[in-house]
């Protein structure tokens, strides 16, 4: 969600929304480019991903846990 990213980013590099919604926009093509470039798949296929998680819906401390308990059960 760019709307969510965005107030993350801007309160992180204290810009204003837009500005920050531009960074993002910017680094994700970067992003796609360089993994285009070294695999031909697309950066956004999240069949490429083992594990995808959506950091607007659980909070970053939740996710950590979650993925340090995965791995302890192990």
């Amino acid at each position: 969600d760019i709307d969510f990213a965005a107030k993350r980013v801007a309160q992180y590099l204290n810009i204003g929304e837009e500005e920050a919604k531009g960074k993002i926009i910017q680094t994700n093509k970067a992003r796609a480019n360089h993994y285009w470039k070294y695999t031909r798949e697309s950066w956004r296929d999240l069949l490429n991903y083992d594990l995808a998680v959506s950091s607007s819906k659980i909070s970053i401390d939740e996710i950590v846990d979650m993925i340090y308990h995965s791995i302890q059960k192990k």
